[in-house]
C-alpha cells in the first residue's frame, strides 16, 4: 500500500489489518460481479456488501483496480464510482488509470446485504471481441467501521471484464418474390434482427444491389423487424437479384439476397 493511502485511512482513524482474510473473524465481505461490454463503452461493475448477522458498518474504504490481461490494451482513464443511493457519500482521492480509491460514508449504518453503487470503467476503443480485463481490490483487508468500532470486512474473489461485440442475426437470409409483369407489386416480406452478441447492436439497413428493391426501417438499436418491398414498375418478364445489408459497428456485415421472378402475361 502506497504511503499516501496509508495516511489517509490514519486520518480516518481507520486501522488496515494486513493478515489474510483467513486468520481473520470475517464479520463480511465486499464483492463484484463479472461484466461485459464493447470497445469504447462505459461499463458499470455493481459493487456489494454482504455483512453477516449483527454486523453494520458505516463507513468503507476500498482500492480497486481494473487490468489487462493478455494483449488487450491497458486502461487508460480513471475508474469512477456512483454511491447506490443519497444516504452514501463518497471521497476520492487521485489514482492512476485503472484504478480507485474510495472512502465511503453511510447516513445510517447498514446490515445485511447492501449495493453500496457501480464502478464505472471506459473499455479502450481498440479493444477486440474476447479480450478479458481483471477486476480486483488492491486491499487483501478493506478497512471498515461501525461507529469507533474496526470491522473485518474482507475483499470478495477476483472477476472478469469481457470485451464483447454485437453480432447480427437475421431471421433470413434470403427472399423471393413473383408476380405478373404489367400487374401489382407482391407483398412485402419481414425479415427479423437480433443481437447474438454482446453490447449494444446500433444496425442500419440499406439496398446493395436491385433499384427495384426497398427496405425500411433504414435504422435501429437492438431487436428489430425489417420489411423489404418489390416494385414491379416497368420490369420485363424475366428473373432479377439483389441484395440488402445489414451493418453495425463492430459486427460483421450481414446480407440478405433477394430474388424476383416476373412472369410474362399470359393471354387467352
Amino acid at each position: 500500500m502506497c504511503a499516501s493511502k496509508r495516511g489517509r485511512f490514519i486520518a480516518l482513524g481507520i486501522v488496515l489489518l494486513l493478515l489474510p482474510a483467513s486468520l481473520l473473524a470475517q464479520q463480511g465481505y465486499v464483492n463484484t460481479s463479472s461484466v461485459s461490454g464493447a470497445p469504447g463503452s462505459t461499463v458499470n461493475i455493481p459493487l456489494t456488501a454482504v455483512l453477516n448477522s449483527n454486523v453494520s458498518i458505516d463507513s468503507l474504504a476500498f482500492g480497486l483496480s481494473v487490468t489487462s490481461t493478455g494483449t488487450a490494451p491497458a486502461i487508460s482513464q480513471q475508474l469512477a464510482f456512483t454511491p447506490a443511493s443519497s444516504s452514501i457519500s463518497v471521497s476520492l482521492t487521485a489514482y492512476a488509470p485503472g484504478q480507485i480509491g474510495p472512502f465511503l460514508r453511510m447516513s445510517s449504518a447498514i446490515n445485511g446485504t447492501v449495493t453500496l453503487g457501480q464502478v464505472q470503467v471506459s473499455i479502450p476503443p481498440n479493444a477486440v471481441n474476447g479480450q478479458t480485463y481483471t477486476i480486483a481490490f488492491t486491499e487483501m483487508v478493506l478497512p471498515a467501521s461501525n461507529g469507533n468500532n474496526s470491522v473485518s470486512v474482507y475483499a470478495g474473489p477476483n472477476t472478469t471484464l469481457t470485451v464483447t461485440t454485437p453480432a447480427i442475426s437475421l431471421g433470413q437470409t434470403s427472399l423471393t418474390f413473383s408476380a405478373q409483369q404489367g400487374g401489382t407489386n407482391p407483398a412485402s416480406q419481414t425479415v427479423s434482427i437480433s443481437n447474438s452478441g454482446g453490447g449494444t447492436l446500433n444496425w442500419s439497413a440499406s439496398v446493395a444491389s436491385g433499384s427495384w428493391l426497398s427496405v425500411s426501417p433504414p435504422s435501429g438499436t437492438g431487436a428489430g423487424t425489417l420489411t423489404i418491398s418489390a416494385n414491379i414498375t416497368g420490369l420485363s418478364a424475366t428473373t432479377y437479384t439483389g441484395a440488402i445489408q445489414v451493418s453495425a459497428t463492430g459486427a460483421v456485415t450481414q446480407t440478405i439476397n433477394v430474388s424476383l421472378t416476373v412472369s410474362s402475361i399470359i393471354t387467352p
